[in-house]
C-alpha cells in the first residue's frame, strides 16, 4: 500500500499509530507553514527527492535525460532550507491556496481521534 501511495499518511484506529504524523501534516497545512518551490535536484542528491515524496508534496514534476528531477513541490517549512541551493527561481511563493479545511474543521478532526 505505501508504494501505491508514497506521500500518505497510515492510521491504525486501534493502536493510534500515525496519529502524530497527521497532526503534524495537518498542522503544516492549516499554518501555511509550507513553501512551494521550483526545484531542479540532481540526481546525486535522490534522497531529497525521497523526502519530498515522505514528508512534502510534489505537485508536478519529471526526471530529465541527466537524470535530476526538475519539479514544483510544496516544502514543509522546517525543510526548506535543505531545498534553497536547488530552487530553481528567485522568489519562494509561500501559500495557503491547498489548504482543503478550515482551521477549526481540522482541530475538531483532531479531537474526535485523540485519546
Amino acid at each position: 500500500m505505501r508504494a501505491l501511495a508514497p506521500s500518505a499518511v497510515f492510521l491504525s484506529a486501534a493502536t493510534g499509530e500515525g496519529l502524530d504524523e497527521l497532526k503534524e501534516r495537518l498542522s503544516c497545512q492549516i499554518s501555511g507553514d509550507a513553501g512551494i518551490l521550483n526545484l531542479e535536484i540532481p540526481p546525486d542528491r535522490a534522497e531529497l527527492v525521497a523526502l519530498l515524496h515522505r514528508k512534502g508534496r510534489i505537485l508536478s514534476g519529471e526526471y530529465r535525460e541527466n537524470g535530476s528531477f526538475c519539479g514544483i513541490a510544496r516544502v514543509p517549512g522546517s525543510l526548506i532550507h535543505a531545498f534553497r541551493e536547488f530552487c530553481t527561481d528567485s522568489q519562494d511563493s509561500f501559500s495557503q491556496e491547498e489548504t482543503s479545511f478550515p482551521a477549526e474543521k481540522v482541530n475538531e478532526m483532531i479531537r474526535r481521534f485523540n485519546p
